[in-house]
């Protein structure tokens, strides 16, 4: 990796609840963003929107486990605007909705 992608990769994982699209990041750190865009897959052999989207869904996950925070409010938080593809994206990650991934293991379903 050169420093410049270095800086993005470590942009995204310490800020995921921040502002990470692609044109305002690059700016940020003065890389042109079709530039970062080329570079970051080449680099890393993931395209610069999955890897955001990973990294977003992770933190999503860690937020239903260890807060109260609703489902609405941790899209928000990430800077998803459409609860809807939240959704889609976190049950494509990990197989169920982010309202059930929240319930605990040993939940028991039975009356």
């Amino acid at each position: 990796h050169n420093e410049q992608l270095d800086g993005v990769i470590t942009e995204i994982l310490n800020y995921p609840e921040g502002d990470l699209r692609q044109k305002k990041l690059s700016a940020d750190l003065h890389i042109n963003s079709t530039y970062l865009s080329t570079v970051f897959l080449a680099q890393t052999g993931v395209r610069f929107v999955d890897y955001v989207n990973a990294v977003k869904l992770k933190r999503a996950a860690w937020l239903l486990i260890n807060t109260q925070l609703g489902v609405a409010e941790i899209a928000g938080r990430l800077d998803y605007r459409d609860n809807s593809y939240f959704s889609k994206l976190f049950r494509a990650k990990y197989g169920v909705s982010p309202s059930i991934f929240r319930l605990p293991l040993s939940y028991d379903f039975q009356i």
